[in-house]
């Protein structure tokens, strides 16, 4: 009676573990799988150092450092096109000029950091046409890396762009 027992746990058991299935057949923080001419290929992101490979039948586990994705958190914002906001000279003397040619009225508003990711200035701007060339001094700065964010909001959307503006001299 004890062998029928023991027998049928074991013959659930294995049941039970063919009847698990993981889809795409690798798991990992980031990455993805397609199917190009018949064939699958599975990759991932970020698998900087290979530990270990096992393979059993057809399954093949991968044991591996993956580092993290940076993803951002909250609206996803829209990039300007180069048409609609443009950034110039870059590298600079003393001065850049954001230029917007927008289809309506907008606000935009723009933030300088430095290197070390410390705000210098910020400002905020009405565009009541669209189109507006905004001058901003890097003259009281030394010369060096730059990044600018731009976050333009019109007509309920938002959309962001960042420049690394070298300043020389």
């Amino acid at each position: 009676m004890k062998s029928i027992v023991l027998l049928l746990a074991l013959g659930m058991s294995t049941y039970c573990s063919r009847a698990q299935s993981i889809s795409p057949s690798t798991l990992n923080a980031t990455g993805g799988s397609a199917a190009i001419s018949g064939n699958t290929y599975e990759w991932s992101i970020g698998e900087m150092t290979l530990v270990h490979t096992a393979t059993a039948g057809s399954l093949t586990v991968t044991q591996g450092l993956l580092q993290p994705k940076a993803s951002q958190v909250g609206i996803n914002d829209v990039p300007l096109s180069l048409d609609q906001l443009s950034v110039y000279p870059n590298p600079t003397g003393s001065f850049v000029y954001l230029e917007t040619k927008l289809n309506a009225s907008a606000e935009l508003h723009y933030s300088l950091y430095d290197v070390l990711g410390r705000s210098l200035t910020m400002h905020t701007y009405k565009i009541p046409s669209g189109k507006e060339k905004i001058m901003i001094d890097l003259a009281p700065y030394a010369a060096g890396s730059y990044y600018l964010n731009v976050q333009i909001q019109q007509q309920g959307s938002q959309y962001r762009n960042s420049f690394e503006i070298k300043k020389v001299q």
